[in-house]
């Protein structure tokens, strides 16, 4: 898959725009330039919420494990969407993931910040979204992982220098 975004000023400043389709609709991510490089995958939400579910993140656990009708009780989630339904004028910051594979060889998958906005994406049936990842090697692991077969791994600079956007 092919990421879909624009450049785009976003809060002041040069940044990418993320179209996300869905039903008779089009919601919209942002990422912005920031002090360090950022990586960008879009993910299958049916195979990060697989991995997501194994998290060993204390807190999270519970989240990742729930379902569409206990995210919306969570009490974030109508920020997130009031976030979200802001549009195109104030698009909504990529969630950052941190994934590694454990010396065992599992996969462990945790948000860094987003868990609301990603729990909301995955209420509302994203077919999918783009997160940020510190590092190539964790952005790598989770396009394999999680991204789509066609699809690559980007970066935030690669991204605003693109001419043909």
């Amino acid at each position: 898959m092919k990421i879909l975004y624009q450049i785009k000023t976003i809060h002041y400043s040069k940044g990418i725009l993320f179209p996300i389709p869905i039903i008779n609709d089009e919601i919209f991510m942002c990422a912005s330039p920031n002090n360090e490089e950022t990586f960008i995958v879009e993910v299958n939400p049916h195979l990060f919420l697989k991995l997501w579910r194994k998290t060993s993140c204390t807190i999270q656990a519970p989240i990742a494990k729930g379902n569409e009708s206990s995210w919306k009780k969570d009490y974030k989630y109508k920020y997130a969407q009031q976030g979200f339904a802001a549009g195109v004028t104030n698009p909504v910051p990529l969630a950052s993931v941190n994934i590694l594979e454990t010396n065992d060889h599992q996969i462990e998958l945790s948000l860094g910040d987003g868990v609301t906005r990603t729990i909301y994406l995955l209420s509302i049936k994203a077919p999918y979204f783009p997160v940020s990842c510190t590092s190539l090697k964790s952005a790598m692991l989770l396009q394999k992982v999680a991204g789509f077969s066609e699809g690559t791994v980007y970066t935030l600079s690669e991204l605003l220098s693109d001419k043909t956007n």
